[in-house]
């Protein structure tokens, strides 16, 4: 245990070293981002039943700053789901936004983003039932801290509401994700 701790508090007096180092021009126009996150969910509405969920998801992207502060792009998250004998895999596809608030050279930078995406659902179900397949739609709206761990490369925690919609059926998704983001000039 007392290792564990050790190793915790080098990991975040690293993490804090690193953002000590100078940064230029992280979200001026013309450039490319390439990211990357992992989120833990928590769900519920009347899309998951009475019961609630958790799942985990993994949400590649690339953006381009069209103009300084604001980027454009596109994301594919991929979502995976295992409860009782039932296993569901989701995918979306859809354009995104972020703006960052902060000047263009800040080492922490905060942003908020949205995101329009197509959803494609697979279903599983072991027994009676077999497999089944829906489509729907989910908007996102996102928010989050760009730190900056290097020039280049940015760790990002981002809170994000996601408004679902499965044939027919609506939910909500409230989503905390840790991603990395290479930023390229």
């Amino acid at each position: 245990m007392m290792r564990r701790n050790s190793l915790l508090i080098a990991g975040v007096l690293a993490v804090m070293l690193f953002t000590l180092t100078t940064a230029q021009a992280h979200t001026r126009s013309g450039t490319w981002t390439l990211q990357g996150a992992a989120a833990f969910s928590s769900s519920n509405g009347d899309l998951y039943g009475d019961d609630s969920r958790t799942a985990f998801a993994m949400s590649p992207g690339v953006h381009y700053f069209l103009m300084d502060k604001f980027a454009l792009g596109i994301e594919m998250p991929l979502a995976t789901v295992k409860h009782g004998d039932v296993s569901r895999t989701s995918m979306y596809i859809g354009p995104s936004a972020e703006y960052y608030l902060g000047d263009v050279d800040a080492t922490t930078n905060p942003y908020l983003g949205a995101g329009i995406f197509v959803r494609s659902e697979s279903l599983n179900i072991d027994g009676p039932g077999g497999n089944v397949s829906n489509n729907g739609s989910d908007f996102a709206f996102k928010g989050g801290l760009a730190v900056f761990l290097r020039e280049y490369l940015a760790i990002k925690p981002e809170l994000s509401l996601h408004l679902e919609s499965l044939e027919g059926e609506t939910g909500t998704t409230l989503q905390f994700g840790v991603g990395l983001a290479g930023f390229l000039y």
